[in-house]
């Protein structure tokens, strides 16, 4: 050991002899080499440090002869020397350590041995370093780290310390290199400790995945390579889901477009061309495949990756192809580069189906990403476009209309009768029109646009061709005509229905039309037409009528969704002639006929009804014979003879459990089918609170938001505990983005319709007890008091704070905090100052102290509206007689057996007596002794002093005196100025009042 000591810092001394300038320098360089590698037999690191130090001081020796026998090749470094190297850096660096650990020793350390760093050097030189890279490291990585350090039965100590030596390794690496460092035993390794926290070398590997993150944000152009290590074959192509660690998606994140480019092609080259001639290559290719349509959406899902409009597209154009199209024949200059070539072997039906889904997916995502357009130096976002502000969808239809043209080389997988194509072909013709509309009209228009897209695409990806829905489409096109209808000119030979109602008065608003088509997305719950509902909605948000808004709150009124409803005046339903195939239209029912037929339609339905009847009694039936055959009974039948066979006790018995069973089961059934529907009720519910939601931010100064306060009112009382996910969001809506807006309601707004919002409001805030709405109703109440007073409607205002005044004092249930009246008092004093004689009325009535104090807390509040407005000098005298009678009624009355008020409610009505003594001094001087009687204040301090609740209440006692004393001594001029900052104490003390009255006069 102590040899081996010496070498380890021998190194520097001969890198100082060698440059040493002396007369015996080649007999002290002789008689070193002789020592440090002659002499001393046993190879260890510290030895191969020297020799590597010496190799590269003095080239010129003979080495072969000093390093013989251990290795053949005179350069340490050789490949035929790597497997003696492997074996003394492996074992010879924990022949003691390992004896050490077996004994309990624990002197192995984890630092790796500075020789690695000699090693690294002369294979990976630094950007420093004059030297050329010496020696195949790939053959050193894989003999000396990858076959030893983390061979099968290598100890953790030693894969520790390859850990180590692949982290330095990694930080000198280049792209040419890269895969040399992901052997197959390393990786095995790596990711078996990621897997799981309780292996032993988890930490190792956990730093081991943090150093290859960090080196990719370093060197992002090494990114797309590192990606191949991972989720190639050494790797796992569920990497990340596999180790835990989100180690390949953070390599994503710091990729530039080109990594995410080279990536996407590497994907797509990975799964196109197989040599499967089995079953379990079919099942591996399928595999593979469906892997990477995963990956492709995930990069589109990942807000986090940069995106550009090249790479987004070829996702979308990859996924149309393979869901829509069958290859038949390269095409090398196909525009569509997923069109070029040949699957082999073709896609199957499943990975076909996945990828329509994952193009909707696709689209979904970025229906909701949004794109900053410049339009000269002005900036938008906008979503669900590209870059050249056109929809995403709109691309994807532009691919899959070359693609059906180019019959040659590719083939839809289902043919389109004509009726179908024809009715796509008016919907993307009429796309066009949209886009030339008048500018005010631009954004409507955009969203009629996005619904014929989105609707189109939705036919082309539908999985069965029986589900394709023309109704919706032919609906879509309708009410765009409509809406726009000098881009809808041209009649079309077959038309679907709708041309009969056209005429009538009753006719439904072309946006009505196109939200009834954004309702019936959410109906059927996907991503792709959720989001689309939503972004369309919003760009008809700014057309939206009276009847929309009917339409929608007809989505959220509670119904129970297990009874099938007839259509009501909410649904509506297109209803029209269809013409032949002539262009004639067909000829109308006769009231008979119609007769008729309405009757063979009840009848059917009658019949389809008893049919579903008689399968479940035939159900029942067979449950309960089974359950009398288990109980060895056989059930009656028309054929059995009129002899009974008795059974005895315990058969009943039996046969009552098994009946009791059968019921319960039935009702069992019946229950979680209905928990289902309700379920299924209450997330449509909340899909549809989305276009609300969008509807009040988009709209905020449109006065029909007014209209959404009682629903969704009702949705929040009416919610069970199983809909805490609706209340929530209701709640969300109506507290942070309904109450707030209601401040920007315009000027020329319909008075009846505030109206009977505010007093809606002031109902609810009266009865309602959802935790905290009283804030958002206390809300509403105030900016709808503005909208009022901006309308000349002070008494409705009035009227309505008077109301809910009498319903705090007097109704023991009431809901009211005294904040929905303090903060109106505040802001509105003037008008609030009205309210003082109710007020004071509603003390004699308040149902216990806590509202009797807050009645003189709502007057205190008001006092400063006599100061800001002159004009009410006359009502303050007239007021406050019976302000000051009232208070010491109170005060006399806290003293006797029946008292309700406490010393802290006590406090606050002699506060206000000392707010309107004050007031008394500045406005009425010359009614102060009259109006106030100082010894009726003495009488009532006396009084609390004698009442054992108020005894040691010395701030009232103290009150009391300070107004007394204030009573006795009239106060004028500046004195009574200075006398305002003088009774603001709540518990003033006399010693303190005489020094500041002194100093006053002092300063006179």
């Amino acid at each position: 050991m102590a040899q081996r000591e010496r070498l380890a810092h021998s190194t520097d001394a001969y890198r100082v002899l060698h440059t040493a300038e002396v007369s015996w320098k080649a007999e002290a360089i002789g008689a070193t080499l002789q020592q440090a590698l002659v002499d001393y037999k046993s190879w260890t690191p510290e030895r191969i440090a020297v020799a590597l130090k010496m190799q590269s001081l003095y080239p010129e020796k003979d080495w072969v002869k000093t390093f013989s026998p251990t290795f053949k090749n005179g350069d340490i470094l050789a490949s035929t020397n790597l497997q003696v190297l492997a074996r003394i850096l492996k074992e010879s660096s924990l022949e003691d350590s390992e004896e050490s650990i077996k004994s309990g020793g624990g002197s192995w350390k984890p630092q790796l041995h500075f020789v690695w760093h000699y090693l690294l050097e002369r294979y990976l030189p630094g950007p420093d370093s004059t030297s050329p890279p010496k020696g195949s490291f790939q053959d050193f990585f894989r003999i000396v780290v990858d076959e030893s350090l983390f061979s099968a039965t290598s100890s953790p100590q030693r894969k520790y310390w390859g850990f180590q030596v692949f982290q330095k390794a990694l930080s000198r690496i280049d792209e040419e290199r890269m895969p040399m460092l992901f052997t197959g035993n390393f990786m095995r390794s790596w990711i078996n400790h990621l897997s799981n926290r309780d292996n032993y070398l988890h930490k190792i590997a956990q730093q081991t995945a943090t150093e290859v993150q960090t080196f990719v944000k370093q060197n992002p152009h090494l990114g797309f390579s590192l990606i191949l290590q991972l989720t190639g074959v050494r790797g796992s192509q569920n990497f990340d889901k596999l180790t835990k660690t989100k180690t390949v998606g953070s390599i994503l994140l710091s990729l530039d477009a080109e990594g995410i480019q080279k990536y996407i092609q590497w994907l797509f080259s990975h799964v196109e061309d197989f040599d499967a001639s089995d079953s379990d290559g079919i099942q591996t290719i399928n595999h593979k495949r469906q892997w990477t349509i995963e990956q492709l959406f995930a990069l589109i899902r990942n807000g986090s990756i940069p995106k550009s409009d090249e790479w987004v597209q070829s996702v979308l154009d990859w996924l149309a192809v393979h869901g829509l199209f069958l290859a038949k024949k390269k095409s090398s200059k196909n525009p569509i580069a997923a069109a070029r070539s040949v699957a082999n072997p073709p896609f199957s039906d499943e990975l076909r189906k996945s990828c329509r889904s994952r193009l909707l997916s696709c689209l979904s995502e970025l229906n909701t990403s949004t794109t900053v357009l410049k339009t000269g130096e002005k900036a938008t976002k906008v979503s669900a476009v590209a870059s050249d502000g056109e929809f995403w969808v709109s691309k994807v239809l532009k691919t899959i209309t070359a693609l059906e043209a180019d019959i040659k080389h590719v083939s839809a997988l289902v043919e389109v009768d004509e009726e179908d194509q024809e009715l796509r072909q008016r919907s993307l013709e009429l796309v066009k029109k949209l886009r030339s509309v008048p500018e005010d009209q631009r954004e409507t228009a955009r969203g009629a646009e996005l619904l014929l897209l989105a609707t189109t695409l939705q036919h082309y990806c539908v999985d069965d061709p029986e589900e394709v829905d023309n109704d919706s489409l032919q609906t879509c096109i309708d009410g765009a005509t409509r809406m726009f209808p000098e881009g809808g000119k041209k009649k079309k030979k077959k038309e679907f229905k709708n041309k009969a109602e056209d005429e009538n008065e009753g006719v439904h608003e072309p946006v009505d039309v196109l939200v009834d088509t954004i309702i019936g997305f959410l109906e059927k719950a996907t991503a792709y037409l959720k989001t689309t509902a939503n972004q369309v909605f919003s760009l008809l948000s700014g057309s939206v009528k009276d009847s929309t808004i009917d339409l929608v709150l007809t989505q959220l009124e509670r119904r129970d969704p297990t009874v099938e409803e007839e259509d009501d005046n909410g649904d509506i339903e297109m209803t029209g002639v269809e013409s032949d195939e002539d262009g004639e239209e067909g000829v109308e029912e006769t009231e008979d006929e119609s007769d008729q037929s309405s009757a063979q339609e009840e009848e059917d339905e009658d019949e389809e009804d008893e049919d579903i009847d008689d399968e479940e009694a035939l159900a029942l039936r067979d449950k309960i014979e089974q359950a009398l055959r288990v109980n060895g009974i056989e059930p009656a039948t028309g054929d059995s003879d009129s002899e009974e066979e008795l059974m005895d006790d315990g058969q009943m018995m039996a046969i009552d459990e098994q009946l009791a069973e059968v019921f319960r089961s039935r009702t069992n059934e019946k229950r979680s089918g209905k928990h289902d529907a309700q379920r299924e009720a209450t997330h449509f519910k909340i899909r549809v609170l989305d276009l609300v939601d969008t509807y009040v931010k988009k709209q905020s100064s449109n006065p029909l938001i007014l209209r959404f306060i009682s629903p969704l009112v009702d949705i929040m009382t009416g919610s069970s505990s199983d809909e805490r996910q609706l209340l929530e969001k209701t709640k969300g809506i109506f507290s942070n983005r309904l109450a707030p807006k209601l401040n920007q309601l315009p000027s020329d707004i319909s008075k009846s319709l505030v109206v009977k919002s505010y007093q809606d409001i002031h109902n609810y805030a009266r009865r309602v007890r959802v935790p905290g709405l009283q804030s958002a109703f206390k809300q509403c109440s105030l900016n709808l008091t503005k909208c009022l007073l901006n309308l000349e409607a002070e008494d409705v205002v009035v009227d309505a704070y008077r109301a809910s005044l009498t319903d705090f004092f007097t109704r023991k249930n009431s809901a009211l905090q005294p904040v929905f009246f303090e903060d109106f008092l505040r802001q509105n004093r003037v008008v609030g100052w009205k309210l003082r004689q109710d007020i004071l009325e509603g003390s004699d009535k308040a149902l216990n102290g806590h509202r009797l104090s807050q009645a003189f807390q709502f007057i205190h509040v008001l006092l400063p509206a006599v100061s800001m407005a002159p004009a009410l000098k006359s009502e303050w005298n007239a007021f406050l007689p019976a302000l000051v009678a009232k208070i010491l009624s109170t005060g006399h009355a806290a003293c006797t057996e029946k008292a309700t008020l406490n010393s802290v409610q006590l406090k606050t009505v002699l506060k206000l007596a000392v707010e309107a003594l004050r007031l008394t001094q500045r406005q009425s001087p010359e009614a102060l002794e009259e109006t106030w009687n100082p010894d009726s204040w003495t009488s009532l301090k006396s009084e609390l002093i004698e009442c054992k609740r108020f005894e040691n209440a010395t701030g009232l006692h103290q009150t009391c005196d300070q107004i007394a004393n204030a009573i006795k001594t009239p106060n004028t001029g500046p004195k009574t100025k200075q006398k305002k900052r003088k009774i603001t104490d709540l518990q003033p003390v006399p010693a303190k009042r005489e020094t500041k009255r002194k100093k006053v006069k002092g300063d006179a």
